[in-house]
């Protein structure tokens, strides 16, 4: 709380300082090293520690704010638009469809939890069908009272 008080604060000098210096590449490379790195050692409780959750939060900050300054340069990310302008109808209709892959679909293909590819596929099936979806609801008349 007191890194993002501070960082709303003074929120021009601070987007400034990242976006002049190399502070972006470097809270970006920090953010990775701090997921990878733990994971190689096999440390499997450092989120558990208070240091540990402290850490993780400070790069988070660090790293979203550097993506945002990225995206918000680059007119490139229609996706990510996309995703902003459905993010309501999103929220609203993923539970159903991740609910229905992962209790109807995935476990008729034989895909179960405690594979790694189950995550990854309900993930993606999730997203492009809410997104789909959501396009989709928004054609209706009275799509508003639906979605929002």
């Amino acid at each position: 709380f007191v890194i993002g008080n501070c960082i709303s604060n003074h929120y021009d000098q601070f987007s400034h300082f990242m976006k002049t210096s190399c502070m972006c590449i470097i809270s970006v490379i920090t953010g990775l090293l701090c997921v990878i790195v733990p994971l190689q050692l096999s440390v499997t409780n450092i989120e558990n520690s208070a240091i540990g959750v402290i850490g993780y939060c400070t790069v988070a900050i660090f790293v979203l704010f550097s993506l945002g300054i990225y995206l918000a340069d680059n007119s490139k990310c229609t996706l990510f638009v996309t995703i902003g302008v459905y993010s309501f109808g999103i929220y609203l209709i993923h539970p159903l469809i991740q609910g229905f892959f992962g209790y109807i679909i995935f476990p008729v293909i034989g895909i179960n939890p405690s594979m790694y590819l189950y995550y990854l596929l309900v993930f993606i099936s999730t997203s492009i069908i809410s997104i789909l979806g959501v396009y989709l609801i928004q054609k209706l008349p009275y799509h508003r009272y639906i979605i929002g």
